[in-house]
């Protein structure tokens, strides 16, 4: 079964911020030509579910050392994955993405949180978060954005528990 077009912009938009938040996490300014030699967390699994990702989207390849090289300019990252999701076909490289996205964002950096609290969502989100919306994964309300239950098995998936209370 072919992606809708709604869930083709969710895995571009999920690819873009998994490419740039693996880089920035792994201590690399630029988004060009830099090598990626290894793992700088202790949360290994992240890392390497977020690698493999890049690498099977072909933004990551190994070159001939075995390091991670990232060839594609920040600026074509959105053309390259837009033209990768036309050639999906089924929903688990996307569903793989979002337990990505989530395992990177609110598990590992904790730049989302992990609770049905509203909280305000950092800008570099929107994208994500405005296709979130439409796939009822987030609710918007007036002071910000709040989780909502078909967001759990992402969390499950990343060994996060969603809570509904500020203590979780």
């Amino acid at each position: 079964m072919e992606l809708s077009a709604l869930h083709r912009r969710l895995f571009v938009e999920l690819g873009i911020q998994i490419a740039l938040g693996t880089i920035k996490a792994n201590g690399f300014p630029k988004a060009t030509g830099i090598y990626v030699d290894g793992f700088h967390h202790s949360s290994i699994s992240t890392w390497e579910a977020s690698f493999e990702f890049l690498r099977d989207t072909g933004i990551f390849r190994i070159d001939e050392h075995g390091l991670h090289r990232l060839d594609i300019q920040r600026a074509d990252l959105r053309m390259h994955l837009e033209n990768y999701s036309n050639e999906l076909d089924n929903e688990s490289q996307l569903k793989l993405a979002v337990e990505i996205f989530v395992d990177i964002f609110v598990g590992a950096l904790k730049l989302l949180p992990a609770t049905r609290q509203i909280h305000q969502l950092p800008e570099e989100f929107l994208g994500v978060f405005l296709v979130f919306e439409k796939l009822d994964y987030v609710r918007r309300v007036t002071n910000g954005w709040e989780w909502t239950r078909s967001i759990e098995p992402a969390m499950r998936a990343a060994f996060i528990d969603l809570v509904d209370d500020e203590e979780g």
